[in-house]
């Protein structure tokens, strides 16, 4: 998990970088403008100050704001248009005859969907006419701009096949390309500016400092998320605990339930009498009471009389079970046990006594379904899962029935759940005899943890782009008197 944020520092990084880089070419072709005083010259450096600008929107990163995420790509598609035209309508002598290539992107801002191929269209047509100058110009450092857009058309393209939240080997060849691309822009910066020392010397101060504030950010990064993981881990083991005393309370007021009915007068005439619509009737006034799942009643030989969940099977009996054994021993008990009908369930058995004479037992308890994992849920934050028979019998986030491997003692770390990697806690239910029938699972997955790290990050990184834009012309000044 400390790569995956280390990784996800990176991608904040680049598209930090690349704002910095798009907005210092901006800062170029903006004197440039202010010499020439041509249109060609106010396009670009327009063009390229939209690419900064959409660079810290993609930093930002929330794609739920509709408005922000058709917004930026507005400003994107602007920018990209405008240098774009400024180059191709641009005259060149000779003039080349070329067919017909136009992308406009800000057509296609409605398809949301399509626009990174859109896009990677786009940044293709503009590293086609930064060629087309190079061939047939005498502006020879231009193919390092072109390289850097043929790039990030490639780095576009690569990121169209990205999962969401994935940082997989297309996640990192996507960046290592966008780095050679913003490299390949700084290349073409540093030739321009050749002669021009104040300029370069501003470019070492803003990259180093750069540089400096990512390396701190990283650091500072590294050590919040180490703390959130460690306190996730502590409200992991807190929340297990109170997952065994929720058990241990679900137990025992089984084993009450089961009581109370056996020792009901009413319930115990009818069935000395063998008034199994009466006993029902009691039972089943009683079990509501006690708020259980389920209710079994049987003679003292074990043969079930009646059941509320499930039809009686024939020749069904107790004595299959450890504690109806047990409750014919005259000894309540309770378990978690799993069973072909009722499934995963904590389940106490009584002994129904007439005149200190067992007459029958009584079986009651709860299920460890859906509801369960979706009540624990509410009260602990996380993802409840049931696992037993190597699958899921409940769960808030996997797949009922799903086959899966799992810790199958107690664990409190980071596992994989299904090929995804999670951070959780599980804990044994164990059966009377103390076997260990299913598990217990709490989890969250780095994604959560890394929410408000990342939050944390992508404003540090903001603070920096500020604090790097605002020192421009203090440094350019700064340098100046260095190189006077």
């Amino acid at each position: 998990m400390s790569s995956f944020l280390f990784l996800n520092n990176i991608h904040l990084a680049v598209e930090i970088f690349g704002s910095i880089i798009f907005f210092i070419v901006a800062w170029l072709f903006f004197e440039s403008y202010l010499i020439k005083k041509d249109k060609f010259s106010f396009s670009r450096s327009l063009g390229f100050l939209f690419l900064s600008i959409w660079q810290i929107f993609h930093v930002l990163g929330d794609e739920s704001n509709n408005f922000l995420l058709i917004f930026s790509l507005s400003i994107y598609g602007a920018g990209l248009f405008l240098v774009f035209f400024s180059y191709l309508s641009e005259k060149l002598p000779p003039k080349p005859v070329y067919g017909v290539f136009v992308i406009i992107p800000p057509l296609f801002f409605g398809l949301i969907d399509r626009f990174p191929m859109v896009a990677s269209v786009s940044l293709i047509a503009i590293t086609f006419v930064l060629m087309r100058r190079y061939f047939k110009d005498i502006d020879i450092i231009i193919k390092w701009l072109a390289i850097g857009f043929a790039l990030l058309a490639a780095s576009s393209i690569v990121s169209i096949y990205v999962k969401t939240e994935s940082l997989n080997l297309i996640w990192l060849s996507a960046h290592v390309i966008k780095i050679l691309a913003f490299s390949a822009i700084v290349i073409w910066i540093w030739k321009f500016l050749s002669l021009r020392i104040k300029e370069e010397a501003l470019l070492v101060f803003i990259t180093t400092s750069l540089f400096i504030a990512l390396l701190v950010t990283t650091t500072f990064s590294n050590f919040y998320f180490q703390r959130i993981e460690r306190e996730t881990m502590n409200n992991l083991a807190a929340n297990a605990k109170m997952l065994n005393f929720y058990i241990d309370g679900l137990k025992n007021k089984a084993l009450a339930g089961s009581q109370i009915i056996a020792n009901n007068e009413d319930f115990i005439s009818a069935i000395k009498s063998n008034d199994l619509g009466g006993a029902k009737k009691i039972s089943n006034h009683l079990l509501n009471l006690t708020g259980q799942n389920f209710l079994t009643v049987a003679s003292e030989y074990g043969t079930v009389l009646f059941k509320t969940n499930f039809p009686v099977i024939k020749d069904e009996t107790i004595f299959q079970e450890i504690i109806g054994a047990e409750a014919l021993e005259s000894r309540p008990a309770v378990t978690v046990e799993q069973s072909d009908t009722d499934g995963l369930t904590i389940r106490a058995a009584a002994p129904i006594l007439y005149r200190g004479k067992i007459i029958g037992a009584v079986l009651t308890g709860f299920l460890l379904d859906e509801r369960f994992v979706d009540n624990f849920k509410k009260i602990s934050g996380l993802e409840t899962t049931i696992l037993a028979d190597e699958k899921v019998i409940a769960s808030t986030i996997l797949t009922v029935g799903k086959a899966i491997s799992f810790p199958k003692e107690e664990f409190l770390g980071t596992t994989k759940l299904l090929n995804q990697e999670v951070i959780g806690a599980f804990t044994p239910l164990k059966n009377f005899d103390a076997q260990t029938v299913g598990i217990l699972s709490l989890t969250t997955t780095p994604g959560e943890l890394l929410r408000d790290a990342n939050a944390t990050n992508r404003l540090t990184m903001l603070i920096v782009f500020a604090i790097a834009i605002s020192l421009i012309i203090p440094l350019y000044r700064f340098t100046v008197f260095l190189t006077s």
